[in-house]
């Protein structure tokens, strides 16, 4: 394999990856990360099937994460959301389409669990969406799943530097709802109705940069935002949608066992 080494300084992780790499038999390249056009261009010249880059201290330019697979070989802490990071763990390997399917069987469940044996030690767990971005900035983490608009809101109001990934990232909606008998029915309609329309909805990501419903939002909405919603369609290819009767009938027992897998070490 074609192997880009991206690096910082060449210290001992470096070295003792580079060995590692290449004792394999692998094709390796080191680029110091400089600049972003010195890392696209090494990129485009070395056209690597992998980038491997340890202990960077800036992030990945896009347009290379985008479009070359990128190892961040980087010793620290991940946050996790609990039971419902499930999906996520057995995506590692599993095709989009096929994890709900595979989550669904004993052997499923089980190789979800492995996944998250393997990164057990280094892990650390949140309960509310306010916490990912507060443990990324105090260090107590280097990555973490999150809300999409926690982690905008915190670069854009705090000065942070967050980057998302949205490759096997699961999303999910919400919904309006109208409570049967409502003597406010005819209201409630006209509020929902108001709340759809697209040049309302398009209004939406200037605040939170969480997506719209209404595809003709889209045109509407201002360029500058579109790389950070989820309802982007390259980012949106690169996602999954959540099964909702998946956790709805599974939700109670995966979680009870989850619970037992936390409380253990």
């Amino acid at each position: 394999m074609r192997i880009l080494f991206l690096t910082r300084s060449f210290n001992g992780l470096a070295q003792r990856l580079y060995l590692e790499l290449t004792a394999r038999g692998h094709e390796v390249a080191i680029e110091y990360d400089i600049a972003d056009a010195v890392t696209v261009e090494a990129v485009a010249l070395w056209r690597p099937a992998l980038v491997v880059a340890p202990f960077l201290q800036r992030a990945i330019p896009e347009a290379v994460w985008r479009h070359t697979v990128c190892l961040v070989v980087h010793p620290g802490i991940v946050g996790d959301r609990g039971p419902s990071a499930l999906d996520w763990a057995i995506a590692d390997g599993v095709p989009a389409r096929d994890v709900y399917k595979v989550l669904a069987t004993p052997a499923g469940v089980d190789r979800a669990f492995r996944k998250l044996d393997s990164i057990k030690p280094d892990l650390v767990f949140w309960k509310s969406g306010a916490q990912p971005p507060q443990m990324l900035a105090a260090g107590d983490v280097v990555m973490t799943t999150a809300y999409n608009g926690r982690i905008t809101a915190a670069n854009e109001k705090d000065k942070k530097n967050f980057r998302m990934v949205w490759k096997d990232t699961p999303y999910t909606m919400d919904s309006w709802v109208i409570m049967k008998g409502t003597p406010q029915k005819a209201n409630a309609e006209k509020l929902v109705e108001f709340m759809g329309r697209p040049e309302n909805q398009a209004k939406l990501p200037k605040f939170v940069r969480y997506g719209v419903t209404a595809a003709a939002a889209a045109p509407l909405i201002d360029k500058s935002l579109m790389g950070d919603l989820p309802t982007n369609p390259d980012n949106l290819k690169l996602a999954f949608a959540e099964d909702v009767k998946f956790w709805i009938d599974n939700g109670d027992k995966l979680a009870e066992r989850w619970t037992k897998w936390a409380g253990t070490k």
